[in-house]
């Protein structure tokens, strides 16, 4: 598991963003990475270990940034539905912000990298304030019971994707 929260990490995440934005997650230069953040290339094996662990801890970063940007304006005023729709509102946003960025991990997640696909499914699970809002929406009736579970599937079962992808080729 990478080490985390210190300034040599933080920078080489930053880096990774800023190149990720012109690269899939798989052709992210590490050495590249590491000059750009002016880091010592020892430093990426000692914080993060492997490439794989770098790339979840980029998606895990960016996807953390995400859910801090739909936290900043949420209402827990509001009823379920508007709370939903604020939700997905500001996500559609962020990724409007991020364009590059976010196109470029939906690239890899077409191209069907299971890694990548794996840590944003672990990521979605953990963060289920989504799921919650889902949830709650059905409980005051606005979405039927199977309803939930299909947008349920569809947002923790990214890793599903290569085979739905398959059967549709």
């Amino acid at each position: 598991m990478p080490l985390l929260s210190h300034p040599l990490d933080l920078m080489m995440l930053e880096a990774g963003k800023v190149t990720i934005a012109s690269k899939c997650v798989n052709e992210l230069p590490i050495r590249n990475i590491c000059s750009e953040a002016d880091v010592n290339s020892g430093m990426f094996n000692y914080y993060f270990s492997s490439k794989e662990n770098f790339y979840f801890s980029l998606i895990e970063s960016i996807y953390n940034e995400l859910f801090a940007y739909v936290d900043a304006v949420f209402n827990l005023n509001d009823n379920a539905i508007l709370q939903l729709k604020n939700c997905l509102d500001r996500m559609i946003e962020f990724t409007a912000i991020k364009d590059n960025l976010m196109l470029s991990i939906y690239y890899d997640i077409l191209l069907l990298n299971k890694s990548l696909i794996a840590g944003i499914s672990k990521i979605f699970t953990q963060k289920s304030m989504l799921i919650d809002l889902i949830e709650n929406c059905r409980k005051e009736e606005y979405f039927t019971k199977n309803f939930r579970h299909w947008i349920i599937d569809m947002i923790t079962s990214l890793k599903n994707l290569p085979r739905l992808l398959k059967k549709n080729v």
